[in-house]
């Protein structure tokens, strides 16, 4: 019986590897899209997606596939509302622009108006000067003609300069609003973690969904004398080495960010403070050490210790005192040579 029975089980298990690598698939391709359809909120949707597909690729068990479809309901859900609410906030810009167009266009029309009957009028003025058999009279209306037509020259070079001046800074207010939407982003553009503001945004969601989670605070410190050495080029490589390691300490459910140059910030869900805190400890040890680093076309050792700091989110807290607690929490600074 077991032998009729194996294909069976060689089949079942063939088809398991099959559906998990479209699953796969579908992660890698469903973050990319993301990315390219609203890059400045995709780009946080296609950074979950990957932490996904690689957790899944290394381990894929029942509680992993059912915890990887809720966090990508909620990432997707997420990444719709947002992209919704960029796409209305376009389409808003969109219908004011129209309107400062419809507006100028009928003030300059207007505009027109009134300076060519102030013309005509002008016009009329001289065809009279011309009529007049004195030739004293005659000079007398030119030269009041004259002074009324420079009048309106000024007023209406006065009057285009300010509707210029006018259109050029609301213009310039569109333009400056569609640059910021277009180069936001939520991830830090060295390490690729998301950034201290797309984490703040999450923490805020979190507390308005009353979930509960902790935050731990890892601060990189480098005792090998290199920073002083190689400036901001050291710096960069130790950043970007640590945010790769500690990657791959944090599940999928949670948020990895960049807080500032040299702290990261985690979001741990479902966790108390205390486990949280284990936590922080181990992680502080295992990613601790000696770091080989690649620098231009020699390697350069450096030795990096990290601290950390831990707290929980208090029941009926208030987002923005719970963000300036988060500011405030600072891991120990060591200043002691190793």
């Amino acid at each position: 019986m077991s032998r009729n029975h194996q294909p069976d089980r060689q089949s079942s298990t063939e088809k398991e590897a099959i559906l998990l690598n479209c699953y796969l698939d579908v992660l890698l391709i469903m973050g990319r899209q993301a990315a390219e359809i609203c890059p400045s909120v995709g780009a946080g949707a296609q950074e979950t997606t990957h932490r996904l597909r690689r957790r899944l690729a290394f381990e894929s068990r029942p509680q992993d596939l059912d915890e990887a479809h809720d966090i990508l309901h909620g990432t997707m859900r997420d990444f719709g509302r947002r992209a919704k609410e960029q796409s209305d906030e376009r389409a808003l810009e969109f219908v004011n622009l129209y309107s400062l167009a419809s507006r100028t266009s009928a003030l300059q029309a207007a505009r027109d108006r009134s300076y060519l009957e102030q013309l005509r009028d002008v016009t009329r003025k001289l065809q009279d000067a011309a009529m007049c058999l004195d030739p004293e009279e005659t000079r007398r209306r030119c030269e009041q003609t004259a002074i009324t037509l420079t009048r309106i020259t000024e007023l209406f070079q006065d009057d285009s300069s300010m509707s210029q001046v006018q259109l050029r800074q609301e213009l310039a207010g569109f333009e400056e609003r569609r640059k910021v939407a277009e180069e936001a982003s939520a991830l830090d553009p060295l390490t690729g973690l998301f950034n201290r503001e797309e984490v703040e945004r999450r923490m805020r969601d979190a507390l308005a969904l009353g979930k509960q989670f902790c935050i731990l605070k890892l601060g990189v410190h480098e005792f090998s004398g290199l920073s002083d050495r190689y400036g901001d080029q050291i710096n960069d490589l130790l950043r970007k080495s640590a945010a790769d390691k500690l990657s791959a300490q944090v599940r999928p459910r949670d948020i990895l960010a960049q807080w500032d140059p040299n702290t990261f910030l985690l979001l741990f869900f479902d966790c108390s403070l205390a486990v949280a805190e284990s936590r922080a400890d181990q992680i502080s040890m295992w990613l601790s050490g000696d770091y080989r680093l690649y620098l231009d076309d020699q390697i350069v050792h450096a030795d990096v210790q990290l601290t950390a700091a831990a707290t929980e989110v208090q029941p009926g807290e208030h987002p923005d005192k719970f963000v300036a607690r988060a500011e405030a929490l600072s891991p120990v600074v060591l200043t002691a040579v190793r």
